[in-house]
C-alpha cells in the first residue's frame, strides 16, 4: 500500500476529497502529482508507473542521456613512475576550445595512461592580447598590477581541472618559469616587484600570494601536484652569495610553503648550479621530508647520447623531462612542433628512459626516485588546436610502461 501523509495532488486539483492523505507521484513532464491508489482520485489520475513510460497528458517522456562513462582509474604500483604530459600555457589558452574538444582531448591522454598535465603560469607575451587569459590585470602601458588577479585565469583553471578530474588525470602546476620572466608579471609590473629573483619582502609577498592562489584552486587533498619552478637560473647561475641568499630567503619558504599545505613530492628543475642548489635547500639532509619528497626534474631532448650515467646521487629523487625540440638528426626526429622544430622519436625517447629506469627503477633501494617521466606534446602545447594530438605523441606512455613492467594504459 502507498504511504500516506504526503501532500495531496490530484484529489485537491479536482476538488474530489480535500482530506486525503495519501503519496502522490510527480509527473516530471507536467509536475503534477497523481496517485492510481487513492480512492478519490477515479478517473481523474494522471497515470505514472514509470516516470519515463507514460504520463496521460503527455504520453511518453523521453528517457535523458545516459550518464558520461570514464575509463577505469588503473591505478600504478607504489614503484612505477608517473606520467606526464606537459602543454606549459593550457589554461591560458583554454578559452580557444569547448568543453567537448577538452573532454576528447583528456580521455586520449587518460587512456594513453597519464597520470598529470603540467603547465605554468601564463607567459605574458609582450604582444599577447586578450582572450589569452592572464594572472592578472595589466595596465595600457603594459605593467600588470599584482594586487589584481583576473577571475578569468582562475575560471578557465578550475574549468580545465574540473574536465580532466574524471578521466583520473590531475595538474602539476609550476609557480614559477624562467622561460617567460623577462616579460612575466613578476618583472613587468606596478608593485615594485623586480621579477622572481627579487630577494626582499615585496617578492615573498606577492610570489606567498600566488602560490596560496593556485594551491586554493588545485589542492593537494585531490591528488594535484605543484612545482616551485620550471628551468630556474638565477642570474649568472654562478653560486654566488647573492644567488644562495635568494635559495635560502625566498625559494625554500615557498618551498615549505607548499609542503605545509600538503603537497608531496615537490619537485623543481633548473640550470646546473641553481636547480641543484634549490634542490639541496628543500630538505638538506630529509630531516623533515623523505627522499621522494623533493624532487629534481631534469631536462633533455630524448637522445641518449646527451645523457650522463654518472650524474645523480644516492640520496636524492628525480623527474625526467624530455621537452626538447632541437634534435638535428632526421633519423632520430619525431613530432615537430607547429614551427618546424623536432624533438626525438619514441625509439629513441625510450633508450634514454631505460637507462634512467636501470639506474633508479624499482629494483633499488629506495623504491621511485624516478619519480615521474614527463613528455612534451609538441604538436599543440602553445596556441595549436587539441585536434593536432598525434597517436605517437600518447603511444610513448605505453611504450615506457611497458618498458618498465606496468601496462598503464586504461581501458572503459
Amino acid at each position: 500500500m502507498p504511504e500516506k501523509n504526503f501532500p495531496c495532488g490530484m484529489c485537491k486539483i479536482f476538488s474530489i476529497r480535500d482530506d486525503c492523505e495519501w503519496r502522490h507521484d510527480i509527473c516530471p513532464e507536467s509536475h503534477q502529482e497523481a496517485n492510481i491508489e487513492c480512492p478519490a482520485s477515479g478517473d481523474w489520475v494522471f497515470f505514472k508507473t514509470d516516470p519515463h513510460i507514460k504520463c496521460q497528458i503527455h504520453g511518453a517522456i523521453p528517457k535523458p542521456p545516459p550518464p558520461l562513462i570514464y575509463p577505469l582509474a588503473n591505478l600504478k604500483p607504489d614503484w612505477m613512475p608517473r606520467m606526464v604530459a606537459g602543454f606549459m600555457d593550457l589554461a591560458a589558452w583554454a578559452y580557444r576550445s569547448t568543453d567537448a574538444e577538452i573532454s576528447a582531448f583528456a580521455e586520449k591522454l587518460s587512456l594513453a595512461g597519464v597520470d598529470f598535465i603540467r603547465i605554468f603560469p601564463p607567459w605574458c607575451e609582450p604582444n599577447a592580447q586578450p582572450p589569452y587569459t592572464m594572472a592578472f590585470s595589466r595596465r595600457t602601458n603594459g605593467l600588470f598590477n599584482l594586487d589584481l588577479p583576473s577571475p578569468e585565469y582562475d575560471i578557465q583553471l578550475k574549468r580545465v581541472r574540473d574536465i580532466f578530474a574524471p578521466y583520473h588525470v590531475r595538474l602539476l602546476f609550476d609557480l614559477l618559469d624562467n622561460c617567460g620572466e623577462s616579460w612575466s608579471p613578476w618583472k613587468n609590473n606596478v608593485n615594485g616587484m623586480g621579477g622572481i629573483y627579487a630577494n626582499d619582502d615585496i617578492a615573498r609577498k606577492y610570489l606567498f600570494q600566488w602560490a596560496d592562489r593556485i594551491m586554493a584552486i588545485l589542492p593537494a587533498t585531490d591528488g594535484h601536484r605543484i612545482g616551485l619552478g620550471n628551468e630556474l637560473c638565477y642570474p649568472g647561475d654562478d653560486m654566488s652569495n647573492a644567488m644562495r641568499a635568494w635559495t635560502l630567503e625566498v625559494f625554500k619558504p615557498l618551498g615549505d610553503r607548499v609542503f605545509a599545505a600538503g603537497y608531496k613530492p615537490v619537485s623543481v628543475s633548473g640550470a646546473p648550479a641553481t636547480g641543484h642548489w634549490c634542490h639541496g635547500v628543500l630538505d638538506p639532509d630529509h630531516s623533515t621530508h623523505g627522499i621522494r619528497d623533493c624532487v629534481l626534474q631534469l631536462h633533455n631532448i630524448g637522445l641518449i647520447e646527451d645523457w650522463d650515467p654518472n650524474f645523480g646521487s644516492d640520496v636524492r629523487a628525480y623527474a625526467y623531462s624530455d621537452d626538447g625540440i632541437n634534435v638535428k638528426d632526421p633519423a632520430k626526429r619525431g613530432v615537430p612542433t607547429a614551427t618546424g622544430a623536432y624533438g626525438a622519436s619514441n625509439a629513441e625517447r625510450v633508450k634514454l628512459i631505460a637507462a634512467w629506469w636501470a639506474k633508479y627503477g624499482k629494483d633499488h633501494d629506495v623504491p621511485r626516485r624516478l619519480d615521474s617521466v614527463e613528455f612534451l606534446i609538441r604538436e599543440c602545447w602553445f596556441s595549436e588546436p587539441l585536434a593536432n594530438l598525434k597517436q605517437e605523441s600518447l603511444d610513448i606512455y605505453g611504450i615506457v610502461g611497458d618498458m618498465m613492467g606496468f601496462n598503464i594504459r586504461r581501458k572503459y
